[in-house]
């Protein structure tokens, strides 16, 4: 199931971002990237309208996160919530 869930975030990150998917790596700091707060909650708009889920208010600046993959990792801690 993991393998699904990181699967369908990079194609919402190649779709918000117009990226290819060899351009999505997952350790790379999001400043690095270059992702605004605009950018951000472009992306938790999607993730949550994607997976069902509801960001939590402090996650919802964009500082909170280093890295796609502990965005990533959040949206699997909040899908195994909701089960």
């Amino acid at each position: 199931m993991d393998k699904t869930i990181e699967e369908k975030f990079k194609s919402k990150l190649m779709e918000i971002f117009q990226l290819e998917e060899n351009a999505i790596v997952l350790d790379v700091s999001l400043s690095k990237l270059g992702v605004s707060s605009i950018y951000y909650i472009k992306m938790v708009v999607g993730m949550e309208d994607l997976f069902n889920i509801e960001f939590d208010d402090e996650c919802l600046d964009y500082e909170k996160f280093e890295t796609l993959s502990e965005i990533l990792e959040y949206i699997k801690k909040k899908i195994s919530e909701k089960q």
